[in-house]
């Protein structure tokens, strides 16, 4: 493994000498020529001490140039890098000793690990900010007022559980699909502490492990923002309902065009926060597809 790797990297700083010399045998020097005023080129004393300036040698004819073409070599040089890297990797990937590729899985797998934990952290801590708002929990005790006494409840993207304060009292259960397991426990405790019957899968909204026509109501606050389809997670939300049951939603949308201040910021910001808040879109509307639902 380790040959193989010290191989690639000298045949790519092989390719980049070539590519190097390459443009500087292409690129002749040309010394300048002097002459006297009198065309005959300059007299030294050395010359003049032999008997003046000698008669003009012919210089010998130069050998014909056999310098492949600037384009010629760099493909040549860059040929040879590519079929050493597509070899390489078809190495690596049928080795038998995966010690190189395991080890970069797991760094990787540390990294979305890492990457989760943080992103849980920072959103608990900032939900129990937004929670303390009056306004918020004004609108959420009114949201919530439509959960029933012992109804079944599904909630999609729970999070850190903050929602369970509102209704977790009145459910008989409440099962939860969350994609970051990172908020398992701390979905937990929320529950312990609303005395609040809990399971929690990681799952996705597009695609619940529950039976068609199981569930009273369906609760999901700030997630179609961050699902892959906003169209097939309705689609589960009205598969997983009993006739005549709820689908209890909040979400934030795109400004309107006439808020240009807050539509621009949106745009120049969606791709950061789409990176780091585990694939949120500011700029999506999922209002017209739960309208259609």
């Amino acid at each position: 493994m380790i040959s193989c790797s010290k191989f690639c990297v000298a045949v790519w700083l092989g390719t980049a000498l070539a590519l190097r010399t390459a443009t500087l045998r292409t690129t002749p020097r040309r010394w300048p020529t002097r002459t006297a005023g009198n065309g005959r080129g300059f007299v030294t004393p050395q010359m003049a001490l032999d008997g003046g300036p000698k008669p003009p040698q012919r210089m010998p004819q130069a050998a014909p140039d056999t310098t492949q073409p600037l384009e010629t070599t760099r493909r040549a040089a860059l040929a040879t890098a590519g079929i050493c890297a597509c070899g390489c990797g078809l190495f690596l990937a049928t080795s038998e000793d995966a010690t190189f590729l395991d080890a970069a899985q797991i760094k990787l797998n540390d990294a979305a690990k890492a990457r989760d934990e943080r992103f849980a952290r920072v959103m608990s801590g900032g939900m129990r900010d937004y929670e303390g708002w009056d306004e918020v929990r004004a609108f959420k005790a009114e949201l919530f007022a439509h959960v029933n006494k012992n109804d079944d409840v599904v909630e999609i993207g729970i999070g850190s559980a903050p929602n369970l304060q509102y209704y977790g009292s009145k459910a008989k259960r409440v099962r939860a699909v969350e994609p970051n397991a990172a908020f398992f426990d701390l979905a937990a405790t929320q529950a312990q502490w609303e005395g609040t019957t809990l399971d929690v899968v990681q799952g996705v909204a597009e695609a619940m492990p529950f039976e068609d026509n199981s569930v009273d109501v369906v609760v999901g606050t700030m997630v179609l923002c961050s699902v892959q389809s906003v169209r097939k997670a309705c689609e589960e939300v009205k598969r997983v309902l009993k006739p005549g049951g709820r689908y209890l939603f909040t979400e934030h949308t795109r400004a309107p065009e006439d808020w240009r201040l807050l539509s621009t910021a949106q745009t120049v910001m969606d791709p950061l926060q789409n990176a780091l808040a585990n694939g949120c879109h500011l700029r999506r509307d999922p209002r017209p597809v739960i309208e259609r639902g």
